[in-house]
């Protein structure tokens, strides 16, 4: 079951090659998710 949810496209963002490491900071992922459940809030 765990897996089926971390390898759902929903749990997933793309990022351009040139700034593919951002994905691995913690503060960008977090803000990630927060804009997904706010969405219309979006600044």
């Amino acid at each position: 079951m765990y897996f089926i949810r971390y390898a759902n496209p929903v749990n997933m963002f793309i990022l351009p090659k040139e700034i593919g490491g951002l994905g691995e900071i913690q503060e960008f992922i977090d803000e990630q998710r927060y804009l997904k459940q706010t969405p219309n809030n979006r600044e």
